[in-house]
Protein backbone atom coordinates (compact mmCIF):
# COMPACT_ATOMS: atom_id res chain seq x y z
CA UNK A 1 0.00 0.00 0.00
CA UNK A 2 1.26 3.30 -0.77
CA UNK A 3 1.45 6.45 1.66
CA UNK A 4 0.26 9.40 -0.43
CA UNK A 5 0.27 12.80 0.88
CA UNK A 6 -0.90 16.18 -0.73
CA UNK A 7 1.05 19.34 -0.39
CA UNK A 8 0.38 22.80 -1.60
CA UNK A 9 4.29 23.11 -2.51
CA UNK A 10 6.19 21.75 -5.47
CA UNK A 11 9.56 22.41 -2.91
CA UNK A 12 7.82 19.93 -0.38
CA UNK A 13 6.99 17.53 -3.20
CA UNK A 14 10.67 16.98 -3.78
CA UNK A 15 11.11 16.29 0.09
CA UNK A 16 8.42 13.88 0.57
CA UNK A 17 9.10 11.72 -2.93
CA UNK A 18 13.12 11.28 -1.36
CA UNK A 19 11.60 10.27 1.66
CA UNK A 20 9.48 7.27 -0.04
CA UNK A 21 6.26 9.62 0.42
CA UNK A 22 4.04 9.82 -2.78
CA UNK A 23 3.37 13.69 -3.13
CA UNK A 24 0.77 14.86 -4.71
CA UNK A 25 0.56 19.06 -5.26
CA UNK A 26 -2.62 20.00 -4.81
CA UNK A 27 -4.87 23.11 -3.59
CA UNK A 28 -7.36 21.27 -1.05
CA UNK A 29 -9.67 24.04 -0.95
CA UNK A 30 -9.93 23.89 -4.75
CA UNK A 31 -12.99 21.46 -5.05
CA UNK A 32 -12.72 20.61 -8.34
CA UNK A 33 -8.60 19.37 -8.26
CA UNK A 34 -9.24 17.93 -5.09
CA UNK A 35 -11.77 15.52 -6.25
CA UNK A 36 -9.94 14.91 -9.68
CA UNK A 37 -6.90 13.62 -7.23
CA UNK A 38 -9.02 11.88 -5.05
CA UNK A 39 -11.07 10.15 -8.05
CA UNK A 40 -7.50 9.33 -9.44
CA UNK A 41 -6.15 7.81 -6.23
CA UNK A 42 -9.30 6.14 -5.12
CA UNK A 43 -7.59 5.73 -1.39
CA UNK A 44 -8.57 2.99 1.07
CA UNK A 45 -8.01 6.01 4.25
CA UNK A 46 -7.99 9.62 3.99
CA UNK A 47 -6.50 11.08 7.49
CA UNK A 48 -7.22 14.83 7.87
CA UNK A 49 -4.24 16.20 9.12
CA UNK A 50 -4.41 19.50 7.38
CA UNK A 51 -3.22 23.26 8.71
CA UNK A 52 -3.29 26.28 7.51
CA UNK A 53 -0.55 28.06 9.82
CA UNK A 54 2.87 28.80 8.19
CA UNK A 55 5.63 29.08 10.03
CA UNK A 56 6.02 32.80 11.91
CA UNK A 57 2.15 32.99 11.97
CA UNK A 58 1.12 36.06 14.37
CA UNK A 59 -0.85 35.54 17.12
CA UNK A 60 -3.83 37.54 15.30
CA UNK A 61 -3.96 35.96 12.22
CA UNK A 62 -4.25 32.28 13.74
CA UNK A 63 -8.37 32.47 14.08
CA UNK A 64 -8.44 33.17 10.38
CA UNK A 65 -6.38 30.67 9.62
CA UNK A 66 -7.83 28.14 12.03
CA UNK A 67 -11.56 28.98 10.28
CA UNK A 68 -10.47 27.46 7.15
CA UNK A 69 -10.48 23.70 8.36
CA UNK A 70 -14.12 22.77 8.93
CA UNK A 71 -14.39 23.96 5.22
CA UNK A 72 -12.33 21.71 3.75
CA UNK A 73 -13.54 19.00 6.43
CA UNK A 74 -17.33 19.37 5.15
CA UNK A 75 -15.69 19.32 1.31
CA UNK A 76 -13.66 16.25 2.02
CA UNK A 77 -16.74 14.54 3.50
CA UNK A 78 -18.57 15.73 0.47
CA UNK A 79 -16.36 14.71 -2.19
CA UNK A 80 -16.03 11.20 -0.56
CA UNK A 81 -19.40 10.46 0.16
CA UNK A 82 -21.86 11.81 -1.87
CA UNK A 83 -20.72 9.65 -5.18
CA UNK A 84 -21.41 6.28 -2.95
CA UNK A 85 -24.94 7.41 -1.34
CA UNK A 86 -23.81 8.08 1.79
CA UNK A 87 -25.58 11.23 3.61
CA UNK A 88 -23.13 14.10 4.01
CA UNK A 89 -23.80 15.73 7.83
CA UNK A 90 -24.47 19.55 7.40
CA UNK A 91 -22.68 20.84 10.55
Amino acid sequence: MACIRSTRSVDKAAELKKAGVEPVVVDVFDADALRNHLYEIRPNVVIHQLTDLPYALEAGQMTAALTRMPAFGRLAHAILLQPSGIPVPDD
